[in-house]
């Protein structure tokens, strides 16, 4: 129901209030009349009847009761965090495998003893063997020189295309080699033997490798007589 409020009630007291000034305006401006004049009812004269100043006013309807704001709906929970999985457990480290036990170092091949050398043997003369006819050397006089430059000439031969093994090197071997060879007038080297060896058999080897890679040696001089020429030669190795 609507309430009736104070201002209500003023506006209907106004009302009221103007509806009787109306009313006693009008009645003072009516003629006087007599009281002839009004002999019944109705006639000739004016019956006033008063109307109640106010009607009552009908109780004004009461204001709808304000609906009720509906209860805010509760807020949902907020929904519980998920519980953060488990870290996985880490994988145990794999056991470091053992070190591999070291090989055992070889042992050293020991050093060859370094002999110093030996002292440099004086190196003989050349030797030449002069031709026999009969069990006699022949005398031939003017043969020796040539044959004296011709083996020097196959000296000087041996000594370009000789080489010092690179072992005997190594090792620190050094000796002279004697070796006897024949050679054909057109330097063939058609024999060898070692008349006396170095002491080591590196460099005995080296010397009949020599003969082989220096043939064929220088030929025979034309001046110098025979078909072959029979010589022994030294050959030094020297560490110096």
């Amino acid at each position: 129901m609507r309430r009736i409020t104070a201002r209500h009630w003023a506006i209907a007291a106004g009302v009221a209030l103007a509806l009787h000034i109306v009313v006693l305006v009008w009645w003072y401006r009516m003629p006087p009349t007599t009281a002839a004049g009004a002999i019944d009812e109705g006639a000739g004269g004016i019956v006033i009847d008063l109307a109640p100043a106010v009607e009552a006013m009908p109780e004004p309807e009461p204001e709808p009761e304000p609906e009720p704001e509906p209860e805010p709906e509760p807020e949902p929970e907020p929904e519980p965090e998920p519980e953060p999985e488990p870290e996985p457990e880490p994988e145990p480290e794999p056991e470091p495998e053992p070190e591999p036990e070291p090989e055992p170092e070889p042992e050293p091949e020991p050093e060859p003893v370094v002999q110093p050398p030996p002292p440099q043997p004086v190196t003989p003369p050349t030797q030449f063997v002069p031709e026999v006819e009969g069990g006699q050397a022949l005398d031939r006089g003017g043969d020796l020189q040539a044959r004296e430059d011709y083996t020097r000439t196959i000296q000087a031969w041996l000594d370009r295309h000789k080489q010092y093994p690179r072992q005997a090197l190594l090792r620190r071997q050094s000796g002279v080699v004697m070796v006897f060879f024949t050679v054909s007038r057109q330097g063939e080297v058609l024999a060898t033997r070692i008349d006396q060896s170095s002491g080591h058999r590196l460099l005995d080897d080296e010397v009949e490798e020599l003969l082989q890679r220096a043939s064929p040696l220088p030929p025979m001089p034309s001046h110098l007589s025979g078909d072959r020429f029979e010589v022994v030669v030294p050959i030094a190795f020297s560490l110096m």
